[in-house]
C-alpha cells in the first residue's frame, strides 16, 4: 500500500497535516519548557511550598495501584516463588549489571551504563534496556528482602539514565517507548515514595522524566500512525494528568486524552472485541493499557465513556476464548509469547475491574500489586464449543478431548488495518489446531522486527497454513512494516452451531498473478471423525500450486504410503490423509534458511526449526487439493476418497463406521450429483455416525436421496444445517420457510434453538415446516 493511500485511510489526516504546515514548531516550543526542567527547579514547576519530593510522600491525593500501608498484606500475597525470581532478576540486571534480552547472549556493563549499546545492532534489544521495567523489579526486590543494596544501585541507575538520556536524544525519539517508559517511571516513583532505601536525587530524577515524557507526549502522538502506538500513547498521557494534577499542563493533558480517548477505542477495538490490528499480541498489549487506565480512574473515582469498559471487557473475553490451559496463546499476526510490557494476568485484572469470569491460573506477582493485593476467585467456565468474531474474521472451533479441548482457528478476515497495516501477515484461509491442548499445527510468530530477511519470511504467505499460488503472497509485503494490494476475503457461508461446522471462505489476493485466480477453502470440523479441509483454485490458465502445513518442533512427520502420521516421540498424535485432482509431490522441510521455512518464533529473537509438509504441483485451473486430519491414533478402517463429476467434486471420507460426503462446485452453484445424493447448490455435506444424522445445504434450494425429495425450501439459503437424532431434528442457520423435510417417523423439530410447529405427512413420510 502506498503511503498516499495510507495517507487516504487515515482517520486523523488534518491532524497529520497541521503537523506538517507547522513544521517542528510545537516540538520546538516542548523543548524550551524541557530545558528548564530539573531536579532544582522541580518546586517551582509543581509549585509546592517546600521540596517536592516531600511533597509527594505526604499528599494523599490522587491514589497509585496500591495503597502505601497495604504494601504487607501485598507482599504477603505474592508466592514466595515468585518473589525470589523477581530478587534474582533484581540481582541480575540492577546490581550486577548483566542483561539478557530477547533470548541474547548475556551483556555486562562493567562500569557505567552504555545506554546506547545494541547487541548485534539489534534495537530492539535497547528499547529493552531504555523500558527500565528492571528497575521496578530492583525496587520490588528490596521491599522483599529489606536490603538496601537494590534501592541504591536503582537510584544510581536512574540518575545516570536521566542524566545521560535528556529529552532531545535517541531514547525520546520513538513516542511509544516514551508513553510506555512514563508508565514504568511511574511505578518507580510510587514505589520509591515509600522506601527509606530510594534516594531524594533518585526521586527527583524519576519525577523530572515522567513530567517530560508528558510535555514531549502532547507534542508527539502518532496520528501519522493510527494504530496501538497512538491509543497507547494516549492512555499514558491520560495516566500521568491523573497522577501529576499539580503540574500546570495536567489539565491540559487530560482535556486533550479524553477527547480522543472514547473515539480512538471504538475505532480500534472492533464490536466484536478484535484489536483492529488482528494480533494477538498487540491485542494483549492494548488491553493492559486500557485496564491500568481503568483501575488508576477507579481508584480515583474517575469517571469513563461507557464504550470504554464496555468494549474492554470484550477484549478480555475475547482472550479467554483463545487462551490455552498453559497460559500462552496462538500467534496470530505480530508477536510473541511474551514481554518487557506484558505483566499481568489480564484475565484476572478484568475478573476484578469488569466482572468478566475468570477461570486462569494462580496469583501473579505484578497483578497483585496493581489489584492493591486482591486476587479474583476461579470461576472455571468450560469454553463455548464455538466462536465466531464477524469483524476480525476469526473462529474459534472447539472439541472435548481426552481431558482436554480440541481447537481449531480459522482466518478468514481482512489483512489489518489499513491505515497502518504494519503487524499484519499475509495469512488469509490459515488455521492453527491443538489437540489436547496442546499445539499441532501452528502460526510460526515473528521472530524479528529488524532484519528483513527474516521478516519478510515469517510475515509471508510461505510461513502460514495455507495455500501459495505461483510462488507469490497473498498481500504484497514489501520493506519491514509494508504492505499493500492487500488479499480481499469473501466469507460465502458458515455454520457454527449444531454438531457438524463449516466454514465456506476465498480471497482474490492472487488476481494478480492472471487467469482471474481465486483461492476458496472449505473447511468441515466433523464430530467424532476430524477435520477435513478443501482448497480450491479456480480462475483460468496453468499455475503453480503449494500447500504448507507448519507443525510443532515435537512434532515428528513420517510419512506412508497413503498416509503421513504426526508423532510426538512413537505416539501417533494425528493421522494425514491428501488427496487431489493434479498430480502433486509431498516433501517435509525443517529450519530452512533460505528461503526461511519451517521454523516457530515464540520469543523475539528466538527461532526454533519445525517441520513444514509441503504438497506441490501444477495444473490448469480449477484444481482441487482436499486434506484429512484424523486426531489421535485409531484402529478403525480410514479412507478418503476424491471423485470428479460433471462440474463438481466428491470427497467421501470413512472412519470405521462414521462416514461423510462433501459434493461441492468450483464456482456458483450447480447441480451436485453423486449416487445417492443429489442436490442444486453450492455445497451439500452429509455425515452418519451411530448416534447422529447430519445435512448441510449451502447456496441450494433442494435436495433428494435415491431419487426421493429429502429437503425442500422456498429460497436458496446461504447455509443451513439439519441434524436427526432419536430425540428429535435441530436446524440451525438460514433457514427459510416453510420447509419440507423426510423423515421416517414424525420428530419434534427446533430451528436455531427453539421449538417451531411441524406437520407430520405419514404418506409422503415429509415433515412440514412452517414456522
Amino acid at each position: 500500500m502506498s503511503r498516499w493511500r495510507r495517507f487516504l485511510a487515515n482517520p486523523y489526516k488534518l491532524h497529520v497535516l497541521k503537523a506538517l504546515l507547522a513544521g517542528n514548531h510545537r516540538q520546538k516550543r516542548a523543548r524550551r519548557h524541557l530545558k528548564n526542567l530539573t531536579p532544582a527547579t522541580l518546586d517551582q514547576v509543581l509549585r509546592s511550598s517546600g521540596s517536592s519530593v516531600s511533597y509527594l510522600r505526604e499528599r494523599r491525593h490522587p491514589a497509585f495501584y496500591f495503597d502505601f500501608a497495604n504494601i504487607p498484606k501485598i507482599i504477603d500475597a505474592i508466592p514466595d516463588n515468585q518473589r525470589q525470581r523477581t530478587i534474582k532478576r533484581a540481582k541480575r540486571q540492577a546490581v550486577e549489571k548483566i542483561f539478557r534480552f530477547r533470548g541474547s547472549k548475556p551483556v555486562i556493563f562493567l562500569e557505567e551504563f552504555d545506554w546506547w549499546y545494541a547487541i548485534d545492532r539489534d534495537l530492539d534489544w535497547n528499547r529493552d534496556l531504555h523500558r527500565l521495567d528492571w528497575l521496578v523489579d530492583a525496587l520490588l526486590a528490596s521491599y522483599y528482602t529489606g536490603e538496601e543494596r537494590y534501592a541504591a544501585a536503582a537510584g544510581q541507575a536512574i540518575c545516570h539514565w536521566w542524566q545521560t538520556n535528556p529529552p532531545g536524544t535517541r531514547p525520546w525519539s520513538e513516542p511509544f517507548e516514551v508513553a510506555q517508559r512514563a508508565n514504568t517511571l511511574s511505578w518507580l516513583l510510587f514505589l520509591g515514595l515509600r522506601s527509606p532505601f530510594f534516594p531524594a536525587a533518585a526521586l527527583e530524577c524519576t519525577l523530572c522524566a515522567i513530567l517530560a515524557s508528558g510535555i514531549w507526549l502532547e507534542t508527539t502522538l502518532e496520528f501519522q500512525t493510527p494504530n496501538n502506538h497512538l491509543l497507547i500513547e494516549i492512555i499514558r498521557l491520560y495516566q500521568l494528568s491523573i497522577l501529576l494534577p499539580e503540574y500546570p499542563a495536567a489539565a491540559q493533558w487530560q482535556q486533550l486524552s479524553v477527547n480522543l480517548l472514547a473515539q480512538e477505542v471504538e475505532r480500534q477495538v472492533l464490536s466484536d472485541g478484535f484489536h483492529c490490528e488482528l494480533s494477538v499480541f498487540y491485542h494483549r498489549l492494548v488491553l493492559e493499557a486500557l485496564l491500568e487506565m481503568i483501575a488508576l480512574a477507579h481508584r480515583n473515582n474517575m469517571s469513563l465513556p461507557e464504550t470504554i469498559p464496555a468494549r474492554t471487557a470484550q477484549m478480555v473475553l475475547t482472550l479467554s476464548r483463545l487462551r490455552r490451559p498453559d497460559g500462552t496463546y496462538p500467534l496470530l499476526g505480530d508477536g510473541f509469547q511474551s514481554d518487557i510490557l506484558l505483566r499481568y494476568d489480564l484475565e484476572a485484572v478484568g475478573a476484578t475491574l469488569l466482572g468478566n469470569g475468570y477461570s486462569g491460573g494462580g496469583p501473579n506477582e505484578r497483578t497483585i500489586w496493581l489489584l492493591n493485593g486482591v486476587w479474583p476467585q476461579t470461576n472455571a467456565s468450560r469454553p463455548s464449543a464455538a466462536h465466531f468474531w464477524p469483524q476480525a474474521g476469526y473462529a474459534v472451533l472447539n472439541r472435548p478431548y481426552r481431558g482436554g479441548l480440541n481447537r481449531l482457528i480459522f482466518d478468514c478476515g481482512d489483512f489489518g488495518l489499513a491505515a497502518a497495516p504494519g503487524h499484519g501477515h499475509a495469512d488469509c484461509l490459515g488455521i492453527t489446531l491443538d489437540l489436547a491442548d496442546r499445539p499441532i499445527l501452528i502460526d510460526p510468530g515473528t521472530y524479528s522486527f529488524q532484519d528483513l530477511h527474516w521478516r519478510q519470511g515469517f510475515r509471508g504467505t510461505r510461513a502460514h497454513n495455507t495455500m501459495v499460488i505461483d510462488s507469490c503472497d497473498q498481500t504484497y509485503i514489501p520493506g519491514l512494516f509494508g504492505a499493500g494490494r492487500f488479499a480481499r476475503p469473501r466469507l460465502n457461508s458458515a455454520i457454527l452451531s449444531g454438531g457438524l461446522r463449516f466454514f465456506d471462505a476465498s480471497h482474490d489476493g492472487y488476481q494478480r498473478c492472471g487467469g482471474s485466480v481465486q483461492h476458496r477453502r472449505l473447511l468441515l470440523d466433523l464430530p467424532d471423525m476430524g477435520w477435513l479441509v478443501i482448497d480450491l483454485v479456480t480462475g483460468q490458465g496453468r499455475h503453480a500450486v503449494e500447500e504448507l502445513w507448519h507443525f510443532h518442533p515435537d512434532i515428528l512427520l513420517r510419512i506412508k504410503s497413503s498416509q503421513i502420521a504426526a508423532c510426538i516421540g512413537d505416539r501417533e498424535v494425528c493421522q494425514i490423509y491428501q488427496r487431489s485432482s493434479f498430480e502433486t509431490l509431498s516433501m517435509v522441510g525443517c529450519g530452512i534458511y533460505d528461503p526461511p521455512l519451517g521454523w516457530l518464533a515464540e520469543e523475539a529473537g528466538q527461532k526454533i526449526p519445525a517441520p513444514v509438509l509441503i504438497s506441490s504441483g501444477t495444473g490448469n485451473l480449477p484444481l482441487l487439493v482436499a486434506t484429512l486430519f484424523v486426531p489421535g491414533r485409531t484402529k478403525k478402517k480410514i479412507s478418503l476418497q476424491l471423485k470428479e463429476l460433471a462440474g463438481s467434486w466428491a470427497l467421501e471420507a470413512k472412519i470405521g463406521a462414521n462416514s461423510g460426503i462433501a459434493l461441492f462446485s468450483p464456482d456458483n452453484a450447480a447441480v451436485l450429483d453423486y449416487p445417492p445424493w443429489s442436490a442444486t447448490g453450492r455445497v451439500l455435506v452429509c455425515q452418519q455416525t451411530p448416534d447422529c444424522e447430519a445435512m448441510m445445504l449451502s447456496g441450494g434450494t433442494d435436495v433428494s436421496r435415491k431419487n426421493s425429495l429429502t429437503l425442500s425450501l422456498p429460497r436458496e439459503s446461504s447455509g443451513l444445517l439439519v441434524n436427526r437424532e432419536k430425540g428429535g431434528i435441530t436446524i440451525y442457520g438460514d433457514v427459510p420457510l416453510p420447509l419440507e423435510l423426510f423423515c421416517p417417523i414424525e420428530l419434534p423439530v427446533a430451528i436455531n434453538g427453539e421449538a417451531v410447529a411441524a406437520r407430520f405427512d405419514r404418506r409422503r413420510r415429509m415433515l412440514q415446516v412452517s414456522g
